[in-house]
């Protein structure tokens, strides 16, 4: 079956009337030449799913959270480990994901399909799981499998568009976001619809049935790596000077450790907004994880806004507009601490502005380390 659907796609991609030599032919039958617009329409649509696939997952942590908590017999101190445990193994998944796809270039998509399967599995098992350091050991594995994923996908993004990958970049966001909006609302669904001992279950089931739903969507997606594999061989690249390697280790390394601060900060006030909105604000469960989309979907939507606003403003004047709204966020929740009391609205108002200001700082990050 999964032959027979890459045959089909290898069709669309000669149907664009160019003449084509059997000789440049490939082994998997593709020509040695540019995919068709078609082929690679089909592949962005394939890595948006994936995107949407781990938005659903990063996102239910939080609504979760404090069932998970009680699953386990622990308070919300400790469980807040699954928070370091995940961005720990996150970070050693990067380190190997680059090289998986390195060796496995003709088989890259597998390698998507085999991570959300794996990812299926750990997910179904958090609700039966009632010891405390088991929970920390698979959502460690979550994070260390799906961080090959995130790394993959950008990957793949450079080899389809290696000359404008920076607007499919944006887009793998916008749907990361886009997935990460929605599993809030299922959530609050499984809470107002299932009796208390099946929520935990109804929302890592929902969770399952969407990731195992995308699994099978890259096994009919050729990828990239079938055409670049001819075109690398007649590659003349001229190997970068010491300085140039120097340079780029430091941007580089300098770039690493603002995307591992923002997406610290990202995920921690995704995940914790749902128990400082029930805790500290006294919201009632499903309006708390209404409030956890609230910060997703602002976040989504201001991906959609800073792609014009990129066209037209610096990367730096970006990144401190953004700076400044995630403080103003910050602050007016540390205000309302002072205080004493804490207004539901605050609630709301503090998560569009910390989305919003997000927003583009992840793409921006990237951005400026390509241009560097």
């Amino acid at each position: 079956m999964t032959v027979s659907g890459q045959h089909d796609f290898k069709q669309v991609a000669l149907e664009d009337g160019d003449d084509v030599s059997n000789e440049k032919v490939l082994n998997e039958g593709f020509p040695s030449r540019e995919p068709s617009k078609t082929l690679k329409r089909w592949q962005a649509a394939t890595y948006a799913l994936m995107y949407a696939a781990m938005g659903l997952n990063a996102a239910i942590t939080g609504p979760t959270l404090l069932m998970m908590a009680d699953n386990v017999g622990v308070n919300e101190q400790e469980i807040s480990m699954i928070f370091v445990t995940r961005g720990v193994m996150w970070a050693v998944g990067s380190l190997s994901a680059g090289r998986v796809f390195e060796v496995i270039r003709r088989r890259q998509h597998l390698v998507l399909v085999l991570v959300l399967f794996l990812t299926v599995l750990l997910d179904v098992s958090i609700p039966f799981i009632t010891s405390y350091w088991l929970l920390l050991t698979v959502q460690g594995g979550i994070g260390f499998i799906m961080s090959h994923l995130d790394v993959g996908g950008n990957i793949l993004v450079f080899q389809v568009w290696p000359d404008n990958a920076n607007m499919y970049l944006q887009l793998l966001q916008f749907f990361w976001g886009a997935g990460a909006s929605v599993m809030p609302f299922l959530v609050a669904a499984v809470l107002l619809t299932l009796p208390p001992r099946l929520h935990l279950i109804g929302a890592y089931g929902s969770l399952s049935l969407l990731l195992l739903a995308s699994c099978a969507v890259p096994l009919f997606v050729p990828s990239p790596s079938e055409h670049l594999d001819a075109a690398s061989e007649t590659a003349n690249v001229a190997p970068p000077s010491r300085r140039e390697r120097f340079l780029r280790i430091i941007v580089i390394t300098a770039t690493s450790v603002y995307l591992l601060t923002y997406v610290g900060a990202e995920g921690s006030f995704g995940s914790w907004l749902f128990a400082y909105a029930t805790e500290a604000a006294g919201f009632p469960k499903a309006e708390a994880a209404y409030s956890v989309s609230a910060f997703w979907c602002a976040l989504t939507f201001g991906r959609i806004f800073s792609v014009p606003i990129a066209a037209r403003v610096s990367h730096k004047r970006v990144l401190m507009a953004d700076t400044a709204g995630v403080f103003i966020a910050i602050f007016l929740l540390l205000g309302a601490e002072i205080v004493g009391t804490i207004p539901q609205p605050l609630i709301w108002i503090s998560a569009f502005i910390m989305g919003f200001s997000m927003a583009s700082m992840f793409g921006t990050g990237e951005q400026l380390c390509i241009s560097s």
